[in-house]
């Protein structure tokens, strides 16, 4: 992906350990040879022609307010193409799609003609990034603001807690289960317009917890971007 800022690590020597495990890889992938996320094509994770199909997703832009200070603005329906490619990127490591999702998020920011002087994203909680390996939200809010040439500003928030997963929950639950959760890093956000990046709106509950933060700590203005948003949002 080369539009995300991350620094390669210095080269180690490969251990034994290190050889096992990639034989063992070559061998799962002879058994069960990888199938695209999308269309099922053998041996690749995602296939060239998905990635154009997902490059060439139109724009279905909507915006919701959840409150009189913060309104998200969504790029299309948490289906389709776009359902199963964010469900690549979280769930089966395909972060390649990264470089797609900054690009739409990019043309969505420049549609609503609007200024902002810094880009975050919802933290994740230390258990579940432990257990992925890395924060998608992120990885998608790097990619944005290399393009839009916004700063980025991955501690703008912390999770001072952490909660149970979202999944199953109704919509008052999740409101109970976000509470208190993110604090706001408020000498470098005082003053200024933000823009907090998430992949899914479903009820709100999350990114109006991370609005709420940025406000606490000084923030001047709150908007909100994702990929997608629930059917039922609107």
């Amino acid at each position: 992906m080369p539009d995300m800022i991350i620094e390669e690590a210095p080269q180690r020597p490969v251990g034994l350990f290190l050889i096992i495990r990639q034989i063992s890889q070559w061998g799962l992938d002879l058994l069960f040879p990888p199938r695209c996320g999308n269309c099922g094509r053998v041996d690749v994770g995602w296939c060239d022609d998905c990635t154009t199909l997902l490059a060439e997703c139109p724009l279905v832009s909507k915006l919701k307010s959840l409150s009189e200070t913060f309104s998200v603005i969504s790029s299309g329906v948490h289906e389709g193409i776009l359902r199963e490619a964010l469900h690549n990127l979280k769930y089966l490591r395909q972060t390649q799609l990264v470089s797609l999702f900054g690009a739409r998020l990019a043309s969505l920011w420049v549609e609503q003609n609007r200024s902002a002087d810094f880009i975050t994203c919802v933290p994740m909680g230390m258990n579940r990034l432990k257990e992925r390996g890395y924060n998608q939200a992120d990885l998608i809010a790097q990619s944005f603001a290399y393009r839009v040439h916004i700063p980025y500003i991955p501690h703008a928030l912390t999770r001072v807690k952490e909660t149970i997963s979202q999944v199953g929950l109704s919509a008052q639950e999740r409101q109970n289960n976000m509470r208190g959760v993110f604090k706001a890093q408020s000498e470098e956000i005082r003053g200024k317009i933000g823009i907090i990046v998430d992949d899914v709106l479903t009820t709100g509950a999350t990114l109006s917890e991370c609005a709420n933060a940025l406000y606490d700590g000084g923030a001047k203005r709150v908007y909100g971007l994702t990929i997608t948003r629930a059917s039922d949002v609107f």
